[in-house]
């Protein structure tokens, strides 16, 4: 319906979640991992599909708002990782697909923090990580505000606040390190 009635996108800003904040159980309900990839994956990718042509053609920009978690885990967390995680995989692999038929088209993964909104308030309250003091909050305007510049600039990947770039690095180069201190900083079993 958007492209009939535009005729053209330059941009496209993919940012919606199902969001889940707790601990991995063997007993898990499978239909609410299918329902958590089909939210945070699948739909990502489908409309990032349908709209590909169009922005391909006008050398558009697919800015992609992702988390800190699709680059480093943490405790209660276990299902929205992974869903960033694939998030980030697809979309790296889409923009070097891209590159290699010559096309401008840019793709932003923009990786934030925790971000104010309501829907995060009320999912992490109570939740010993989410929920926690140690986990400032992100203003959702400066967020959206860094992201859409990257996009703008069509820069690859950005981080904000910048310190996650810093996690990831560390978190690549030192795994038990970083796990421990994110145990630790949660006051979680060290």
């Amino acid at each position: 319906e958007s492209l009939e009635r535009f005729h053209k996108i330059d941009v496209l800003v993919l940012n919606h979640i199902l969001y889940e904040i707790k601990l991995w159980q063997a007993d898990r309900n499978y239909s609410d991992i299918a329902k958590a990839f089909n939210v945070n994956v699948i739909s990502y990718i489908e409309l990032a599909t349908l709209f590909l042509p169009s922005l391909q053609a006008s050398r558009g920009r697919l800015l992609i708002i992702s988390s800190g978690l699709g680059l480093v885990t943490y405790p209660y967390f276990a299902l929205y990782c992974s869903n960033k995680h694939a998030l980030h995989g697809f979309f790296n692999a889409l923009r070097q697909e891209i590159a290699l038929k010559g096309n401008r088209m840019s793709v932003t993964i923009s990786v934030l923090g925790a971000v104010a909104t309501d829907n995060a308030l009320k999912a992490g309250s109570g939740n010993p990580v989410a929920g926690s003091n140690g986990w400032s909050r992100l203003s959702s305007v400066d967020a959206s505000s860094v992201a859409v510049e990257a996009s703008l600039h069509r820069e690859r990947q950005i981080y904000f606040p910048y310190f996650l770039k810093l996690h990831e690095i560390g978190s690549a180069h030192f795994p038990v390190l970083t796990e421990w201190l994110i145990r630790y900083v949660y006051n979680l079993d060290v």
